[in-house]
């Protein structure tokens, strides 16, 4: 595709797996899938169909489905308006852009959270999309589970996040996760890349969180609150996690006096500043990339903004 991913494989293995709509995962699938690669899947896995974006998928002018589509096994979806890899990888080349600018000695890059404030996030949420990802989500623990609550930005989610939520899983059988507001990070100095409502898609589209509370005290949860939810446990980040955000006062001071609090213990595997470092060392080839992709969505939805303009017309 032009470039080296952001994440390796096995990065983008954990966070495919902790997505709640994927069922099973096929490691090693060739970017165009040929004949032999077509009937695989349909004989040996049972596939029914392969599917994809409505927008077109060519490599070097080959369509990378042309093999499904003969065997008529291919489906598209729409494409979601505002959800887009290539506008989040945007947000992250400004990011190192700026710095960049900043720096006369290119040959390191000293990234810290306080360079993220400048990036606005330009997500829109709405109920019907909000319904979708909170499909198959418990209403409420049972009376015999144990509720663990666990509270952060977790922005631009990934596979340092799945770590952290897996461990904090473990100790108990329903996860509820406190999600902090885009305010409440500004204040904290950490304006995230990814606004609240992109954050909160996020975490109800990971089958390791059961519920979000939004808009989560940066304080902490008051004794009213640890009753309402009927929590059992209330973790803290490890202290070298990204997550482990300096908070205005003992967020935890209520959860340690009734015995609630557990503070995480494991090594951090990844986290933004990683990532956008990864950007760095891609920079040139990645900004050709992004204004190619800018290019193709943007001849996508004039398109689609056109076919919807004559069907009102006729």
């Amino acid at each position: 595709k032009g470039s080296a991913p952001i994440l390796n494989h096995d990065e983008r293995v954990a966070m495919v797996r902790s997505c709640k709509f994927v069922d099973q995962v096929i490691e090693q699938v060739p970017y165009i899938m040929d004949e032999h690669y077509v009937s695989y899947i349909l004989n040996d896995l049972r596939i029914d169909f392969v599917v994809h974006g409505d927008d077109e998928c060519l490599v070097n002018g080959q369509d990378v489905y042309k093999t499904a589509k003969q065997a008529q096994k291919f489906c598209t979806v729409p494409r979601t308006p505002g959800i887009s890899t290539t506008d989040i990888l945007g947000r992250m080349l400004l990011i190192v852009h700026y710095q960049l600018e900043k720096k006369k000695d290119k040959d390191t890059l000293n990234i810290s959270h306080s360079m993220l404030n400048f990036i606005p996030p330009r997500f829109f949420l709405t109920s019907r999309l909000q319904c979708a990802f909170a499909q198959e989500k418990r209403l409420a623990p049972k009376s015999n589970e144990t509720v663990v609550y666990i509270a952060g930005a977790f922005d631009l989610f990934h596979p340092g996040h799945i770590e952290l939520l897996k461990q904090a899983k473990r100790y108990g059988d329903y996860l509820l996760v406190g999600l902090f507001s885009d305010d409440s990070l500004v204040r904290l100095g950490r304006k995230p890349i990814s606004n609240a409502h992109e954050r909160l898609l996020n975490l109800l589209g990971c089958s390791l969180v059961d519920d979000v509370l939004l808009d989560a005290p940066i304080d902490g949860l008051d004794e009213h609150a640890i009753d309402l939810f009927c929590i059992d446990f209330i973790l803290s980040p490890p202290q070298q996690h990204e997550e482990a955000i300096k908070l205005p006062q003992d967020a935890y001071a209520i959860a340690k006096r009734r015995g609630l609090h557990q503070c995480l213990s494991f090594q951090s595997t990844l986290s933004i500043l990683d990532i956008a470092k990864r950007i760095y060392i891609q920079y040139d080839t990645l900004v050709l990339r992004y204004n190619e992709k800018r290019l193709k969505e943007g001849a996508y939805y004039a398109a689609a903004t056109e076919r919807e303009k004559k069907k009102e017309d006729n």
